[in-house]
């Protein structure tokens, strides 16, 4: 049976919610018809932190309904809904990100996080940022809009990833990631969630950069940020680098490998624990059908001590990514067309 990871946020206090994400859509489907619901009201505070993100970030002070027309929520961000949209001036498909702004104060953050480090970016598995809009009451990201489904909702379809599959996979995230550490970003938020596939051509993108930061080789970043199941325990501790990335990845690795996270618990305090302190268990029965090579690539990950963890430079480099040309042989053999 598929043991789904909790979709939980934690930035500086850890919180869990055990409600399912598919259920929040319908939720705010229901009860968010429309963003821009006529509330002028925004508390003082709120309009500060508007104007510091108008300072802080090439915001078009406009309204977005002149450009774009806006339809129903299609996902579920840290702060904010996704909604899918189209241009005014082509129909092109985007993605719009919403953020109210009498929540500026607790979205602010990571509003700033997401639109620095997508307008840094530029790389095929990285969703891209178009615009960005600002009005009475909302704030709005305007995105690629990305064909396909997350690898969470994959999985918990029923769908049993291959081996050559998920080293497609993995070697595109690694590849994304050792970019974005090139150019000194973190994203702290690595997840099978945050990981659109394409069920055509199994290419993938890199979504939702709300944790992501910038970070220097010499300081540490200090705060607890992340989801649960994917956390490092140097991320815990309130004392990390770009280290963290590659914890995240090995949970992913053996996730879709064996369809059950390595760490898990009932509550979220014996899971930080086990994350911390226990060793990562290989169980010959679930692992007798996966290479060595494979297993050998996530013990190099799944390291808790983070000098000695692989970097994602060495991870392209390990045998199990870099043997043959997998990307053909797992286009070739895509079977996700029929879910």
């Amino acid at each position: 049976m598929t043991c789904k990871p909790k979709g939980v946020v934690i930035r500086t206090i850890l919180v869990t919610s055990c409600t399912r994400r598919k259920s929040i859509r319908k939720m705010f489907n229901k009860s968010h018809n429309k963003c821009m619901m006529k509330d002028k009201y925004i508390t003082d505070c709120a309009r500060s932190f508007a104007q510091n993100l108008r300072k802080s970030l090439n915001i078009l002070e406009q309204n977005i309904e002149d450009h774009y027309t806006i339809g129903k929520v299609i996902g579920i961000g840290h702060y904010g809904t996704v909604r899918e949209g189209w241009k005014l001036s082509d129909d092109s498909k985007v993605a719009i990100k919403v953020f109210e702004l009498k929540t500026l104060q607790k979205t602010f953050k990571s509003i700033c996080c997401e639109v620095s480090s997508l307008q840094k970016a530029s790389h095929n598995n990285i969703i891209d940022l178009h615009q960005v809009f600002m009005d009475e009451t909302c704030c709005y990201l305007v995105l690629e809009y990305v064909e396909g489904v997350d690898l969470s909702d994959l999985i918990m379809d029923g769908y049993e990833l291959k081996e050559r599959e998920v080293k497609y996979i993995l070697q595109q995230i690694t590849s994304t990631i050792n970019y974005l550490h090139s150019i000194h970003i973190c994203h702290r938020d690595i997840k099978l969630d945050n990981i659109m596939l394409n069920t055509d051509t199994f290419d993938i993108k890199l979504i939702d950069f709300g944790f992501s930061t910038n970070f220097s080789e010499v300081d540490h970043l200090n705060c607890k940020c992340g989801t649960p199941y994917y956390v490092a325990p140097e991320v815990l501790k309130g004392n990390y680098g770009k280290e963290c990335d590659m914890w995240s990845i090995g949970i992913m690795a053996y996730y879709m490998l064996t369809g059950n996270p390595p760490f898990h618990s009932e509550s979220d305090s014996e899971l930080f624990n086990s994350i911390m302190k226990d060793e990562v268990l290989y169980p010959q029965k679930v692992w007798e059908s996966i290479s060595p090579e494979a297993k050998g690539f996530i013990e190099k990950l799944l390291i808790k001590d983070p000098s000695k963890r692989m970097t994602a430079e060495e991870s392209l480099e390990h045998p199990w990514l870099s043997d043959e040309d997998i990307s053909s042989t797992a286009r070739s053999n895509t079977r996700c067309g029929s879910i």
